[in-house]
């Protein structure tokens, strides 16, 4: 159903409705949003037309301010992942296009990762001495 019309909307009818979910505060609502953004971004084909690009790059503050909001422990952790694969998927069909932007989105990306909050293994695992 909704994945039929997100593929049936213009990328700029896509973006702006998208987008308002994304920065709404329903998480399930922002959830969903992220998984058709992150499916549509994987139905693209690998060199997009500029203004196709530029529509879609509109989306990822929206997806980096998930992703800070998860580095601060705010979110869910299924908005973490979808916000996770959006930025991947983003940044292997665009990121060519806009260096600079998918460097500063980095940040974001290390710090929202499940592994940069949990501790790390040598904390976990007692000292071995022979």
């Amino acid at each position: 159903g909704s994945e039929l019309v997100g593929g049936m909307l213009s990328v700029g009818g896509f973006v702006s409705a998208v987008s308002a979910l994304v920065s709404g505060k329903d998480l399930h609502l922002k959830q969903r949003a992220l998984q058709l953004l992150a499916a549509r971004m994987a139905a693209l084909p690998e060199r997009l037309p500029q203004e196709h690009a530029d529509v879609l790059l509109s989306m990822l503050p929206a997806v980096r301010a998930v992703l800070k909001a998860a580095g601060k422990g705010e979110g869910d952790a299924l908005g973490r992942q979808q916000a996770l694969v959006c930025v991947s998927l983003m940044a292997a069909k665009m990121g060519a296009l806009n260096r600079k932007l998918f460097a500063e989105a980095a940040t974001e990306v290390v710090a929202a990762s499940p592994t940069a909050r949990s501790p790390s293994p040598r904390r976990l695992a007692p000292a071995w001495r022979p």
